[in-house]
This record gives structure tokens, C-alpha cells and sequence, in this order.
């Protein structure tokens, strides 16, 4: 449970429990999160899809995929996918905040590489990005608020922009790769993702409602920029992992957004993604001739 600030917002609460008597309008079902056929990210979802499904894109020829987990820690420092909900201070929750895990997937396609050694990894439109927060209590916001969960499942709807993955600048330090001016970075642009919420834990979509976040920039440092974040990413050579975070407002609709507010500018969420290769995946090879930063297996 997550505490409440000081402040009466009596108003707010009783406005919020007056729609938890009376009932919701019907799910959000428009633009790029609107159900439609073929659309992995249209419509209301309670689990990602299977990294199987039909409808997702598969990776262009001569490129090689790789699954990647969201539930497993980062070998280099044991940092966890989290989320970390912000409510705005005209909320019922008032400011408050709260931190969930997060299970779900990433699909990145790998090209051959470059004549310098680098790689680029893609990830592609609808459905290569899968986030599934946590059920877990609010805990702010009063008796309307404190119990509902914060679950949802959220899917990408846009490709993210290709990302260059270069050699560690001195493997014999760290195996984080580099970009060609052996800066240490890893970041991703995704164009947008549908988010369900208002999910119950049960895998019900009874009453659920859809919402679409934009463009997130994972990993950018860019002040001003929407998605700014201070952590210039990680990726990580000898395991195949990689992680990334992002701070930016997460529009949210139905009864969770009432409780958090609806102006998400005002409550940026901070959301890390670590991203670890499934069992059995082959990954990439670092450039170069062999060293300590090669993987058990991978391919070159």
C-alpha cells in the first residue's frame, strides 16, 4: 500500500464512488487500438498473446529472431522489469505513487553485420512488445480507489525505431555495448502501444476499458523530449540481455484512471524494461575476434 498525501480531496472520492454505483461506459475502441482484424494490439486484452501467434509480423529474411522474457532479473546487476505509477495531485490518490512488477515479452529481429561489426535490432509493427503489470491494489485514493488493481496489459501497435549495437569500448571492463563513438548506449523508440486496464486478476475483460499510449522513447536522454530519461540504456554482450527505462505520462482510462487522473503529462511514469533471452534462444555474438564477452552459444 502506498501513501496517500495530506489534503482533503472528500469531492473527488465521492465523485469516484458515485461511478463505481452507477456503472461505466462502454470500452474505448478506436483508432490504432480498435479491433480489427489482423491487429494484435486491437481490442481488450487480460494476457499478452503467445510470441507464436500467427499475427504478429515475423522477422525479415536474413535477419535472425530473438524472444526475449521481461520476467527475469539483469545478469550485470540484477535490476527487475518494474513500473512506476504516478497519480497527479488533483487525484483522489493525490500524488501518490506505487511500484509493480511487470511480466510479458519483446521480439527483436537481428540484421547481419555491418563492416565495422555493428548489428542493428528491429522490432516490428503490432504485437512485438507485450508489458503485463502486476494485479495489485492501488492502496490510495480511499475506499473507491485503495482496492482496485493496477493490471494491464499493454501491446505495441507501432514498430520501434532500429537500434545500432556496436562493440564494448574495452571488453576487458564491461561487455555494455558501444555506439560507433564508444559511447555506452542502448535505446528504442516505439511508436505506440494499446493499453487494457481495469483488469481484476481474474482474466476478465467484463469490465475493462482500452486506452492508447504514444510514441515511448526507452532509453533517450534528450532533455525535453518526451520520454527523457538520465539512463542511457544497457546492453549487455555476454548474456544477451538488455535493459532500458523511460519516464513519460501514461494516459489511463475508466475507473484507474479516475482514481490517478486523467491528465498523465502532469504524472510521468517511470517504466524499466529488462529483457532477457528465453531459454534455448541463440543471440548474437560481440564483434571482433572471440573474447570474454561472447556468450556460451550465439552466432556471428
Amino acid at each position: 500500500m502506498i501513501a496517500q498525501r495530506a489534503g482533503s480531496r472528500a469531492g473527488r472520492v465521492a465523485a469516484v464512488a458515485a461511478a463505481v454505483l452507477l456503472g461505466r461506459g462502454s470500452p474505448a475502441d478506436a483508432g490504432r487500438c480498435g479491433l480489427s482484424a489482423g491487429r494484435i494490439a486491437g481490442g481488450l486484452r487480460a494476457e499478452c498473446p503467445s510470441v507464436d501467434d500467427p499475427g504478429i509480423p515475423p522477422c525479415p529474411a536474413g535477419t535472425t529472431r530473438v524472444v526475449y522474457r521481461l520476467d527475469q532479473p539483469f545478469p550485470p546487476d540484477g535490476t527487475m522489469s518494474t513500473a512506476v505509477i504516478h497519480s497527479t495531485l488533483d487525484s483522489p490518490c493525490a500524488g501518490a505513487q506505487k511500484t509493480v512488477g511487470m511480466t510479458g515479452y519483446m521480439i527483436g529481429c537481428w540484421t547481419q553485420p555491418r563492416p565495422d561489426g555493428c548489428r542493428t535490432v528491429e522490432f516490428l509493427n503490432n504485437g512485438t512488445l507485450c508489458l503485463h503489470l502486476a494485479a495489485a491494489p492501488l492502496g490510495c485514493g480511499g475506499a473507491a480507489c485503495a482496492s482496485r488493481s493496477v493490471e494491464q496489459v499493454a501491446i505495441s501497435n507501432a514498430g520501434a525505431a532500429d537500434h545500432l549495437v556496436c562493440a564494448p569500448p574495452d571488453p576487458t571492463m564491461s561487455c555494455r555495448s558501444g555506439r560507433p563513438n564508444g559511447q555506452e548506449k542502448f535505446r528504442l523508440w516505439f511508436g505506440g502501444l494499446c493499453s487494457t486496464m481495469d483488469l481484476d486478476g481474474s482474466g476478465s475483460t467484463a469490465d475493462a476499458c482500452v486506452t492508447q499510449w504514444g510514441a515511448t522513447l526507452w532509453g533517450y536522454s534528450t532533455v525535453g523530449q518526451r520520454g527523457a530519461h538520465p539512463d542511457p540504456g544497457w546492453y549487455d554482450w555476454q548474456s544477451g540481455a538488455f535493459k532500458v527505462s523511460t519516464v513519460a505520462g501514461r494516459p489511463q482510462c475508466g475507473l484507474l484512471g479516475d482514481c490517478l487522473g486523467q491528465d498523465a503529462r502532469q504524472a510521468p511514469w517511470t517504466i524499466t524494461l529488462v529483457a532477457t533471452p528465453v531459454v534455448g534462444a541463440v543471440v548474437p555474438c560481440p564483434p571482433g575476434a572471440a573474447s570474454a564477452c561472447d556468450p556460451a552459444v550465439c552466432f556471428r
